[in-house]
């Protein structure tokens, strides 16, 4: 509201607001025009019969889609682009992470233990990107600076500043056969759910590791588990996941990379 007030919409608009869990009932939605919104709410359709926008707060729709109920006039658009920055930084840091060690030194804080580490470098190892889209040009301009050598695939090739190889999607197999790091970020698509399967993970380097932050439906988790435990690959950070929040009966949560 402040910022609607700041621009002097506030008089011209109602805006109301509700937590992202909760709904924001019959007589908000009876009289919105727009949304901003994560997820459809149940039954919009019925239940907003004035919307004619619909902003989701997420850069894929996948989920507004697959809503039976979406309206059929209502204009969506997605919010491409608006993760441009905190999700590379965030992509960096799983990097780091996996290259320092870094969770091993926080435990060993934890448990007063005193161990000498000898951690790689990123640079020179080989970044694949799956999906080289608006976050993915930015994290392949950041690792280039690190001096990672970076590869990808991208619908439409085309160049990008700090990727050495763009590939279209039949370059896939390329991408995770050289790769040191594997990212994803794909959309979830009829064609992309389940795509990192036991065959894609066993065409990736037993020394490389896998991360994944785009969505959750796009490993097949058990493959994941089992390519891990079987050291196929050497482990994985994951943003996402097929269920969320991730039950704790999950392998996900305890299954040890190498």
């Amino acid at each position: 509201m402040a910022a609607a007030t700041a621009a002097g919409l506030a008089p011209a608009f109602e805006f109301i607001t509700a937590h992202p869990k909760d709904d924001p009932g019959d007589g908000a939605l009876a009289r919105a025009e727009a949304l901003l919104a994560w997820r459809p709410p149940t039954r919009l359709a019925a239940r907003a019969p004035r919307l004619v926008w619909i902003q989701s707060l997420t850069g894929g729709v996948e989920h507004w889609l697959a809503s039976p109920d979406l309206p059929a006039s209502a204009v969506l658009t997605c919010a491409r682009g608006t993760h441009r920055l905190p999700m590379p930084e965030h992509i960096l840091a799983a990097l780091f992470l996996l290259a320092k060690h870094l969770d091993g030194i926080v435990l060993d804080q934890r448990e007063r233990r005193w161990r000498r580490r000898v951690n790689d470098t990123l640079a020179g190892k080989t970044l694949g990107i799956l999906g080289l889209g608006a976050i993915g040009a930015e994290v392949a301009r950041k690792a280039a600076a690190l001096e990672m050598r970076v590869i990808g695939t991208k619908r439409r090739p085309a160049a990008i500043p700090g990727v050495e190889r763009v590939h279209g999607p039949e370059g896939t197999d390329a991408v995770l056969a050289a790769a040191d790091y594997v990212l994803i970020l794909l959309p979830s698509t009829a064609e992309t759910r389940g795509f990192m399967n036991a065959q894609r993970l066993g065409r990736m380097k037993p020394t490389a590791y896998l991360l994944n932050f785009a969505r959750g439906d796009l490993v097949v988790d058990g493959d994941l588990v089992e390519a891990v435990r079987a050291k196929r690959i050497a482990g994985a950070v994951l943003d996402v996941f097929t269920t969320e929040p991730l039950p704790p009966e999950s392998a996900l949560w305890s299954t040890e990379a190498s």
